[in-house]
């Protein structure tokens, strides 16, 4: 334990040493911010998360306590130089763990390879760092993932994500360790024998500039194991932007000797899609979206989604028709704000091979200047009657927020015997937590609107 404590001892002081410096290169500070959020649940659990933001650096602080369990707390450091602490995976980093898994309405295809601090406020576990050269064009750095091996990459990056042409690519190994022979149990599913994995992938993306406005990008990812084949996937994804019409096409092929860094292998072969958007007199539109997807193990999967309604600055109704293998369906949904209030209105019906189920989501948020309430209901016939729901109310001002928050924590049906059990352990079923929220910065804030989390 020893050893172990003095390399995380060193490695944090060099990442606070890189956040210094990250913090004293840029340029003279044009901002600082400050975030604090809290919340005590009925239950003993509490939850805290801390952000501090520089011009271009970040800390991060989140802890949990319950009374059941060990206290939850981790650090994070972020700057234009160095970043280590709870990581997110991103662009070809990201996809090389689920090949073929992206559809045409993903950001993964516009995201610079890397890893970026994680800042949600839910516990996390994929422990990684970062070095990066200036204005991030090459970087090296690891990762961990719970239970699994680590993983060591090394990325470059030319050009600009919102500039046109340019390049970017990363190298990554991963120490596969043996396997237990329980956890492999399925017959169909080959096995990665341990070793030294690799992959390497780049992407190229091209664009049009206004008043035809659009982009091309081709990348492809690769593996090789130590004691198999390489394997390769790579796809193709485009769109085209005009003022009356937008249109998106993505291409994509998976070979079956590719494995992603966790030793696995997909099933998907070929994935192909096109979608597109019109708009042909205000504020009306139609869309169309079709994909098809082909498996190695089973029948190939086709999906396609109609729709149309009408959009404006502030508001929004589509009514949809979505077709898929195992699905038929209806979806009906709007939003819209009126002054202070905000509403959010989903209905949708579905029919399955078992049968059908219909549901219909409600949420309003009223914001006044010194409070602010958020109520949702959702009912779900299936083919019985369930619901769920939930509501805050807070008080606030420029710099804080303070509220109570209720919610059902599970669905909760009009069965007598979902009745009884509502009724003998009701904490079960519904949680009840006080949140406080509190914001600082040397620049002038807008007053806060909005809940905890707009849709």
């Amino acid at each position: 334990m020893g050893k172990i404590r003095r390399v995380f001892l060193i490695g944090l002081s060099v990442g606070i040493w890189g956040f210094l410096r990250g913090v004293s290169s840029a340029q003279p500070q044009e901002y600082w911010r400050s975030q604090l959020d809290s919340e005590l649940s009925l239950n003993g659990t509490l939850s805290t998360r801390w952000l501090l933001d520089f011009e271009q650096s970040r800390i991060l602080f989140l802890e949990q306590r319950s009374p059941e369990e060990d206290p939850y707390r981790i650090v994070g450091l972020s700057s234009p130089f160095f970043s280590i602490g709870p990581m997110d995976l991103s662009g070809l980093l990201r996809e090389a763990g689920s090949p073929l898994s992206y559809t045409l309405s993903g950001t993964v295809f516009r995201e610079q390879t890397g890893i970026q601090l994680y800042t949600g406020k839910d516990l996390y576990t994929r422990i990684g760092f970062a070095v990066a050269g200036p204005d991030r064009s090459l970087s090296v750095g690891g990762y961990k993932d719970p239970g699994g091996e680590p993983h060591l990459f090394a990325t470059f990056h030319l050009g600009s994500t919102t500039q046109f042409p340019s390049i970017e690519g990363f190298v990554s190994l991963t120490d596969r360790q043996p396997e237990s022979i329980e956890l492999d149990w399925f017959p169909s599913k080959s096995r990665v024998l341990p070793g030294p994995l690799i992959h390497w992938g780049n992407r190229v993306r091209l664009g049009l500039e206004a008043p035809l406005r659009g982009s091309l990008t081709l990348s492809m990812v690769g593996s090789r194991p130590s004691h198999d084949l390489m394997g390769v996937f790579t796809h193709l994804y485009g769109e085209l932007f005009l003022s009356w019409i937008e249109v998106k096409a993505l291409l994509g092929y998976c070979t079956s000797h590719y494995v992603t860094p966790k030793g696995e292998r997909t099933p998907k072969e070929v994935q192909n899609a096109i979608g597109g958007t019109l708009f042909p007199l205000y504020p009306f539109f139609l869309s169309i979206e079709g994909e098809e997807v082909g498996f190695r193990d089973r029948e190939v999967t086709r999906s396609i989604r109609i729709g149309g309604g009408i959009q404006g600055p502030a508001f929004r109704f589509e009514a949809q028709r979505e077709e898929r293998v195992e699905k038929t369906g209806w979806i009906l949904e709007g939003w819209g704000r009126l002054g202070r209030f905000f509403g959010h209105l989903t209905a949708s019906w579905e029919e399955r091979d078992k049968g059908s189920e219909t549901s219909l989501f409600i949420r309003g948020i009223y914001s006044a200047n010194r409070w602010e309430g958020d109520l949702w209901w959702k009912g779900i016939w299936n083919p019985t009657f369930m619901v769920e729901g939930g509501g805050t109310i807070s008080l606030k001002q420029r710099e804080w927020k303070i509220g109570i928050s209720v919610e059902i924590l599970k669905p909760i049906g009009l069965r007598d015997e979902d009745v009884l059990r509502f009724s003998l352990n009701p904490l079960s079923f519904v949680g009840i937590s006080l949140f406080f929220s509190a914001y600082d910065s040397h620049l002038p804030r807008k007053i806060i609107s909005g809940s905890r989390g707009l849709p």
